[in-house]
């Protein structure tokens, strides 16, 4: 199953999420090249993450993704894993240090259209780094 498709900012890639198909809570990150159109994916799985971002430069894809704390189930906060499309590590990002962004599945941490802003949600207001 696959969903939350994203258009790359120069139209020749899309970036959407795959289900595992042996467990329905597992996402994998993809990437698909419009043109050869290769799927490739470009992350491990993660839990429900929500829609995918682009950076302005196509370089990465932003998600937001639960940061698990502890080996308990879903203990953690929901953080921004910035996925670099050119296969070399993610990062978390933590813009509001002890706080859990929005929902995963309804929010997602978006670029300006400059490169030099995002806005994501968190405990229902609108912020901005």
């Amino acid at each position: 199953s696959v969903s939350a498709p994203v258009f790359s900012p120069d139209g020749k890639t899309i970036a959407f999420t795959m289900l595992a198909s042996d467990d329905w809570h597992a996402n994998y990150p993809n990437i698909i090249d419009l043109r050869t159109r290769v799927i490739r994916k470009v992350h491990g799985w993660t839990f429900k993450p929500s829609v995918g971002s682009w950076s302005p430069d196509g370089s990465s894809v932003n998600y937001v993704v639960l940061a698990e704390q502890s080996k308990r189930f879903r203990h953690g906060l929901n953080e921004i894993m910035r996925v670099p499309v050119d296969g070399s590590a993610a990062r978390l990002l933590t813009p509001t240090p002890g706080k859990s962004l929005g929902i995963r599945a309804g929010n997602g941490a978006i670029y300006s259209p400059d490169g030099t802003h995002m806005a994501f949600i968190a405990d229902g207001v609108l912020w901005t780094v």
